[in-house]
């Protein structure tokens, strides 16, 4: 819902998606064009804030992930994450990440900067900054833990439940904070259920920050795959068809 967890999409798939829950609307499309790694690019539009729209339009953002370690039978995986390093950085982060499957569940368990940790990240005018290489310590002593669960009992249906440590009140660069988050959030647990209705599409309703309902909406697809089937039926010269020919 709100935080990361250490799956990545497979490979040479893709996915588009929408989500709503004040005072955000987000648009999204995310990429994997190889294997572990994972491109998302983001565009954040807060909502009752005019000025924002007007001056500067809709934040657009990046992330990038890479799966450090795949998932074993022991091990959970590891994925290190960023967020938004390039240019304004309104929702920066810079995470690592771990996810493990006891069937039905599915544990996660990270630690972040930014977007996620004690204080918001500076603009970056040029380049990419990446502050969990270039100040370990501090990012270190900047970081938050942040953590969830989700009970999927089957491939259709799942439950999830999570801590989001986000200090919404302190980002005081987002142009949302102002008019929505004077104060501190009244929880920082998020609950939600996610329905797959088919194999490429997703729907994920969710009550954030113990005030808020969320709706995400999302599609993905394979690399190369035609969208619809394409089918050409073997010709048959028989008396079936002869007396058919509509079939």
């Amino acid at each position: 819902m709100e935080i990361p967890t250490a799956r990545i999409m497979r490979e040479d798939s893709y996915r588009v998606g929408y989500t709503q829950v004040r005072p955000y609307r987000y648009y999204y499309a995310a990429i994997s064009p190889f294997r572990r790694f994972e491109i998302n690019l983001r565009i954040t539009e807060a909502l009752d804030n005019p000025a924002f729209e007007q001056s500067t339009g809709r934040d657009k953002a990046f992330d990038f992930r890479y799966q450090l370690l795949s998932e074993g039978r022991y091990l959970p995986a590891f994925t290190i994450g960023f967020m938004d390093p390039h240019g304004t950085r309104i929702y920066p982060s810079q995470y690592i990440v771990a996810s493990k499957q006891i069937y039905p569940f599915d544990f996660t368990v990270g630690f972040g900067n930014g977007w996620f940790g004690k204080e918001p990240l500076p603009p970056q005018g040029e380049g990419i900054k990446l502050e969990i290489f270039s100040d370990t310590k501090e990012w270190l002593r900047q970081s938050q833990v942040f953590w969830g669960v989700q009970f999927a009992p089957s491939d259709k249906f799942a439950l999830m439940f999570e801590y989001s440590p986000i200090k919404y009140h302190k980002q005081i660069r987002d142009p949302a904070q102002k008019n929505h988050f004077r104060d501190p959030v009244r929880s920082k647990y998020n609950f939600g259920i996610r329905y797959k209705p088919t194999k490429w599409s997703e729907i994920d309703l969710s009550y954030q920050r113990g005030s808020e309902i969320g709706l995400n909406a999302s599609m993905g697809f394979e690399i190369g795959n035609p969208l619809i089937t394409i089918y050409e039926a073997p010709y048959r010269e028989n008396t079936l068809y002869r007396n058919n020919p509509l079939s």
